[in-house]
């Protein structure tokens, strides 16, 4: 292997050992190169073929790199013990600028900032729309985004409890956001305490148990939550975002949540419906023992239809004790059609669980659910056809 190189200096080591300034035959370099140091290697190689200088902490891998594979450096003719004598580099150490900066520019709002992960990560992800999107300097390593009340509220939340150096006019205009902000909540119906008391439009909630309360003010039409209640849910877990979400319809993934991490939110309703496939008996038992052992009681489970031809799922629904039909009852597993007589007895559940395989094709069982506070959709697949559907 010969080799004569232009320098001797800790960059050429880095060079020859990447390949980046000298071709090794025979893959003589991958065998000889540990696997956990030649992406280091390669990273630092390409690096300085780009003429791009070491930084101070670089330098110190650099040297210890060069120390560790000296044997096979010396073959090729590098003069290792001086170059580590020095140790003797190419070009002085690249200096990061570590400044920290949120500041105007003319009518734009611009953020430099050292490379962090999380906040390079939320500004790329700032696309759509354009005016909320931000423009990248390279030379600069600024982020440059137009300058409006979005972008100032979202750039100040972005770099909190990061010590940016800010704008005293960026400042000024985020505290007037935040009070337009509290001011537009104060004016909003909310479920709220006051006076100690849980109140939803002037509405009393004489209920001690917040789930329980949460379910009664969505009931009522209420589609946002005072934080401080929120947070103080107790054990609470992402099934509560449904009792507490602004929307509507759910959706929770049939693969990754059994039917038992539904407990909480059924004992907390005062009236639900499960609505299954009357095709699948399974399901239906696995209903009826997740609700017992979950602590409902036999007596306000009721099963409401029967399965053709099937005298064993039937005798199930009886010695369960879950095959009378009672309209103070708190739980009701129905098919996709909705019994007449829970509709001549105006049943109201608070939430409607849907466990079909697809969304219900009957247009009055559409229109049905269209008109519930809360209806969670039970299946594999995000179901289709259903507007602003969360993910749970």
């Amino acid at each position: 292997m010969s080799y004569n190189p232009q320098y001797q200096d800790i960059e050429e080591c880095l060079l020859v050992l990447s390949g980046e300034s000298f071709i090794w035959p025979n893959e003589i370099r991958d065998v000889a190169l540990q696997p956990y140091d030649q992406s280091m290697i390669l990273s630092l190689g390409r690096q300085l073929a780009n003429h791009l200088p070491f930084t101070e902490k670089q330098s110190v891998i650099g040297i210890r790199l060069v120390k560790k594979y000296e044997p096979l450096l010396k073959k090729i003719g590098l003069d290792t013990k001086t170059i580590l004598s020095g140790p003797v580099f190419r070009w002085p150490f690249r200096t990061i600028d570590k400044t920290k900066s949120l500041y105007i520019d003319g009518e734009s709002i611009v953020i430099k900032s050292p490379f962090i992960p999380n906040l390079v990560n939320t500004i790329k992800k700032r696309k759509n729309p354009s005016w909320k999107a931000g423009t990248y300097n390279p030379e600069s390593k600024e982020w440059e985004f137009d300058y409006n009340e979005s972008n100032v509220d979202f750039l100040m939340n972005a770099v909190k409890g990061m010590n940016f150096k800010i704008d005293s006019k960026i400042q000024e205009d985020f505290e007037k956001i935040k009070l337009v902000k509290e001011n537009a909540l104060k004016d909003l119906d909310m479920l709220k305490l006051v006076d100690g008391k849980l109140t939803y439009r002037n509405t009393i909630i004489d209920e001690t148990d917040l789930r329980k309360s949460f379910v009664i003010a969505k009931s009522l039409g209420c589609t946002v939550y005072d934080d401080n209640l929120v947070k103080l849910i107790p054990n609470k877990d992402q099934f509560d975002k449904i009792l507490y979400s602004d929307s509507k319809n759910h959706y929770v993934n049939k693969s990754k949540f059994n039917r038992s991490k539904f407990n909480n939110i059924i004992s907390s309703s005062r009236k639900i419906f499960i609505m299954l496939a009357s095709n699948n008996p399974s399901d239906m038992e696995d209903w009826v023992d997740t609700l017992l052992e979950g602590g409902i009681n036999a007596t306000d489970i009721c099963v409401c239809f029967r399965y053709k031809n099937n005298n064993e799922a039937n005798e199930f629904i009886k010695n369960k004790q879950v095959n009378t039909y009672d309209p103070t009852k708190k739980v009701f597993i129905l098919s996709e059609r909705i019994p007449k007589p829970i509709v001549k007895d105006m049943v109201r559940p608070d939430m409607v669980i849907v466990d079909l395989p697809t969304t219900p094709s009957h247009y009055k069982t559409k229109i049905y659910l269209e008109n519930k506070s809360t209806v969670v959709y039970y299946c594999a697949t995000k179901p289709s056809g259903v507007d602003n559907c969360a993910d749970v």
